[in-house]
């Protein structure tokens, strides 16, 4: 497939570009706030794990080297203030052309309505030049809702799958991969 073929590349945040199982807490409480005192928890939570980013900013830095006139964005169903905050901390040196947060749509993932409105934003039309990457099966329905290519990636997974895991497989997305690289 390669990503030379596409103008608009949106990525999953949550267990797609870092793992935050363990922020579950901290990422409800920031819904509709900002509030000081649960960023810098989350902060603090961000950086006592090694082993949390799973797309280095590097391989983000190489994505736009190798394909200097593709957008990136990310979807997610988190708050803004927390998707802020993650992406400020794991990819400082890269800026994003757009975020579509928990706040800015209604309904949300499974719904396509995110990808469509970052498409409106951005002024792209064709569907067949966008694709959507994430890690669980809201993520490829969203896509599939969408109209637009499906990337799974497995490279965030834990040992033992979860049904969202499973399921994300029966819906038999475009592509597979398992290691963050396998994008490029």
């Amino acid at each position: 497939m390669g990503l030379k073929m596409f103008e608009l590349c949106i990525f999953d945040l949550d267990n797609t570009l870092i793992h935050t199982d363990d922020l579950k807490e901290i990422r409800e409480n920031l819904a509709n706030n900002e509030d000081e005192d649960t960023l810098d928890d989350l902060l603090e939570a961000l950086n006592e794990d090694d082993e949390r980013i799973i797309y280095s900013q590097e391989l983000i830095q190489e994505v736009i080297y190798r394909f200097p006139n593709i957008l990136l964005a990310i979807f997610t169903r988190s708050p803004r203030s927390y998707t802020e905050a993650v992406l400020a901390w794991a990819y400082p040196e890269i800026e994003w052309d757009i975020l579509i947060c928990y706040e800015d749509v209604k309904p949300t993932k499974p719904s396509g309505k995110g990808i469509h409105d970052a498409m409106d934003k951005l002024g792209i039309d064709n569907l067949n030049q966008v694709i959507m990457i994430g890690d669980a099966d809201i993520d490829i329905k969203a896509a599939y809702n969408a109209g637009c290519f499906a990337v799974l990636d497995q490279s965030g997974w834990p040992y033992r799958y979860a049904p969202e895991h499973w399921n994300a497989l029966n819906l038999i997305p475009d592509a597979i991969i398992n290691n963050p690289e396998k994008l490029l």
